[in-house]
């Protein structure tokens, strides 16, 4: 549901010099690993939305996974949506969402041993501004960062990820996570019932 508003910001995050891979609202994709004796694994992997099955087969699902072949990875987790107010046709509701964020400082030209600190306050200064609408469903739409997390492996928590994979995490990288709150309206006399698209036949009973 928050996927078109998150987009508003990821467009904004693209055309920042930093940011080279980013993705809107990742899913867990559960991935089937041979380890090459006859062997598989269920691993679990962030992808983008419309990243498919077949997809991952041809290795689609390393595309956010922390790499020395990228200069920064960032993309926003959905943590979910409740209802906030009602008021006559208009529902608030109040969505929850991480944004993740890796560095690969060498490609950045950087030396330090953080500059998370610096991106997150660029990441501050170009959020989306409030009270924008979305037409024709999203309105009223508020974005606040309510928290900065710990930096610590638990950021990654969900995904799979090797000991090879690990070592992205240490000095030349770093890396963060922004706790997002986005406050929105929807009016139902602004939205039209939802019809499959033209070629798809649909009988009702």
């Amino acid at each position: 549901m928050i996927e078109p508003i998150v987009d508003i910001f990821k467009d904004k995050i693209e055309t920042l010099l930093f940011a080279e891979k980013v993705a809107g609202i990742v899913k867990t994709a559960p991935v089937q690993i041979s380890d090459g004796e006859n062997r598989t694994f269920l691993k679990r992997f962030p992808v983008e939305c419309q990243t498919t099955i077949e997809d991952c087969k041809t290795g689609r699902y390393k595309d956010l996974i922390p790499n020395n072949a990228y200069q920064s990875i960032i993309y926003f987790e959905d943590n979910g949506i409740s209802l906030v107010s009602v008021n006559g046709t208009s529902f608030r509701f109040r969505a929850n969402t991480t944004l993740v964020g890796w560095l690969n400082l060498a490609k950045l030209g950087q030396t330090s041993c953080s500059i998370s600190a610096a991106i997150i306050a660029t990441l501050i200064k170009n959020l989306p501004q409030n009270h924008q609408n979305l037409p024709p469903v999203y309105q009223n739409i508020v974005w606040n960062i309510t928290n900065i997390l710990p930096k610590s492996a638990a950021i990654f928590s969900r995904y799979s990820y090797s000991e090879e994979v690990n070592q992205y995490l240490l000095y030349p990288f770093d890396y963060f996570a922004l706790s997002m709150s986005i406050e929105f309206s929807v009016n139902s006399n602004c939205i039209e019932d939802f019809l499959p698209s033209d070629g798809i036949n649909c009988i009702k009973h």
